[in-house]
């Protein structure tokens, strides 16, 4: 325990949410007990990153990798797939649009980094969705930053809530 104090100020259903949100990508026990730390990432956090990494088509979540997001994300594509994260044949982008339903898929010039292309699908998504024009989509992007890194699941199902439960129109929801 005093190697890892982080535990220490966390609360019992904390760790247990933790867990559970750990367990929801089939990571088990004994590699939450060989890397410990993760369970200081909040279950939300570790809700959707995971989320992210499988719909751009990672073959698994790991502890490592949600400990190490941000650096991973970055990466090239290229090099995830050289080391095995991500399958070869997969397309990060087709594999993110997989998971949109309605939206026809078509080929997005992506750059190199797994966020690159995680974002340009989620960009396309939106402009499509939304009605929204290239220069209003990346105002959307610099107002709220972290929305690259979201699921394309999560913001597909708000877009639901807000338009189809709650009524919002479209121009409201911008």
């Amino acid at each position: 325990m005093t190697k890892h104090k982080f535990l220490l100020n966390k609360e019992l259903t904390r760790i247990k949410q933790t867990v559970a949100a750990l367990k929801e990508f089939n990571i088990s026990e004994a590699e939450i007990r060989e890397q410990p730390d993760v369970l200081s990432i909040l279950p939300v956090t570790i809700q959707n990153h995971g989320m992210v990494l499988k719909e751009g088509g990672f073959i698994s979540v790991t502890p490592w990798l949600l400990l190490n997001y941000q650096m991973v994300v970055k990466k090239r594509v290229s090099l995830l797939k050289a080391h095995g994260y991500i399958p070869t044949n997969v397309d990060p982008v087709a594999s993110v649009q997989s998971y949109l339903g309605d939206l026809k898929p078509s080929p997005i010039p992506s750059g190199d980094s797994f966020l690159e292309a995680h974002k340009a699908a989620l960009r396309q998504y939106l402009m499509w969705r939304l009605e929204m024009s290239p220069e209003e989509i990346d105002g959307v992007f610099k107002t709220y930053i972290r929305i690259k890194h979201k699921s394309v699941r999560l913001i597909r199902r708000s877009l639901d809530i807000l338009e189809h439960d709650i009524g919002l129109t479209k121009e409201k929801v911008i």
